[in-house]
């Protein structure tokens, strides 16, 4: 499957739910999910689903939130993915709260790689940014991850006048642990919209300050750019999609929790799927699927006017949309 600017679309990412257990100041500070929002996928519409993108060629499949490990039903729903025909790599990003207790279970399942969102390695600046009071759970969830045999790859966000302090231990994860470390840059999306992010190139200096000159790493389809320090176990990665957009090899699209898919997340526009899988065929469904991944816009534009006026930014939480 391919958009009009010629890009394989090879990846998706599923949405859960858009309930979680963390308030962080950029996603979710007030607790909102929604008082309008539509049901959840069930676990069954969610394995129809995927087996739908399968056949269009989605080899990779991403479970997100809100925080999916609130939601009862993973274990099954990994399982039922993990063995669809099609789907190389089951995947699950997670604020690590809960996930230490579970890592063998959904290791079972089939999910093979692990992305853990931390922002903060110090407890009194990890409580001020996320409203939970310890940030041991996260960091227990990351060696049990590696324990188990999960691919780890932790997620930070750096925020100007907040965590900038935290920016050299966190890359320091990655010293002495097989763990990618990825710093992403602030969107102005939600809640977002009220702090102010760093940029990657900024957070590069800072590291190579603290740690020496990085040596680049070769680009891949990942909209992370990565970096070699030396002496380091895993590299370091930013991920700049407002300062260096990398839509020029985006491969992927979301589905929200309530099954809408959105093909660009800086976008409202997007094809509710919920009713289809209702009442559609398969082959319905994939050809809508198709029509919309057509229509997938060339790139993203946050600070300035579109020249497509039919594309209204976002309007959405990024806890409402999908991590």
């Amino acid at each position: 499957m391919t958009d009009a600017q010629g890009r394989a679309i090879t990846y998706a990412r599923i949405s859960l739910t858009d309930q979680c257990n963390m308030r962080c100041q950029y996603c979710n500070p007030a607790g909102c999910s929604g008082a309008d929002a539509r049901p959840l996928l069930s676990a069954h519409a969610i394995t129809r689903l995927a087996r739908i993108l399968a056949t269009l060629g989605i080899t990779k499949l991403r479970l997100t939130g809100g925080e999916p490990l609130l939601r009862a039903d993973l274990a099954d729903i990994a399982v039922a993915l993990s063995h669809t025909d099609g789907i190389q790599t089951l995947a699950l990003t997670t604020n690590g709260v809960l996930f230490a207790e579970r890592a063998e279970e959904l290791y079972r399942a089939g999910v093979r790689s692990v992305n853990i969102s931390l922002d903060a390695v110090d407890d009194t600046i990890f409580s001020a940014l996320t409203g939970f009071p310890s940030v041991r759970p996260v960091l227990l969830a990351i060696d049990r991850a590696l324990a188990c045999g999960y691919t780890v790859k932790v997620n930070a966000v750096i925020c100007k006048g907040i965590n900038e302090s935290q920016i050299v231990p966190l890359a320091a994860l990655a010293q002495n642990r097989p763990v990618s470390v990825r710093f992403i840059e602030l969107m102005p999306l939600g809640f977002g919209k009220t702090l102010c992010g760093v940029r990657g190139s900024d957070v590069q200096s800072v590291l190579e300050t603290a740690f020496g000159k990085s040596t680049p790493l070769a680009v891949t389809h990942s909209p992370a750019r990565y970096v070699q320090f030396a002496h380091f176990c895993a590299p370091v990665g930013f991920i700049s999609a407002v300062s260096n957009a990398f839509c020029v090899r985006c491969n992927r699209i979301r589905i929200t929790s309530d099954g809408t898919l959105k093909t660009c997340l800086a976008y409202a526009h997007g094809l509710s799927l919920a009713d289809m899988l209702s009442h559609a065929s398969d082959a319905v469904i994939a050809a809508q699927i198709e029509q919309a991944v057509q229509k997938k816009p060339a790139g993203h534009q946050f600070f300035c006017a579109d020249t497509d006026s039919s594309l209204a930014a976002e309007t959405r939480t990024m806890v409402q949309i999908g991590g």
